[in-house]
């Protein structure tokens, strides 16, 4: 594709085809979306620690709502009782947690 002259006086269109450009833009988009739920979850991961991490499991990183899978109802109770005012603060982009029911 050629640039349009700056003095173009012409008689033809000078738009263009948006189907080239929004795939480009969109795939940037999702990389740096896919990127940054990566890096949220291996935090979460990290903040939860060896020992509670084998017990609640981040899932996915959606609209601010980062969504975990809890192995028993215990793990559940200490994480909503205790780590979850710990571990909020330390991620900026999560604005709460989605419990998804327990793992099998």
């Amino acid at each position: 594709m050629t640039r349009t002259p700056k003095n173009y006086d012409g008689n033809q269109p000078t738009a263009r085809p948006i189907q080239g450009l929004l795939s480009s833009v969109l795939d940037k988009i999702h990389q740096k979306n896919s990127a940054q739920e990566k890096q949220i979850l291996q935090k979460f991961t990290a903040l939860l620690g060896p020992r509670m991490s084998p017990f609640i499991v981040p899932i996915k990183w959606e609209k601010g709502t980062l969504f975990v899978q809890v192995k028993s109802a215990a793990a559940l109770s200490v994480m909503k009782q205790c780590e979850e005012a710990r571990i909020l603060p330390q991620l900026p982009d999560v604005v709460k947690i989605s419990y998804q029911g327990l793992m099998r």
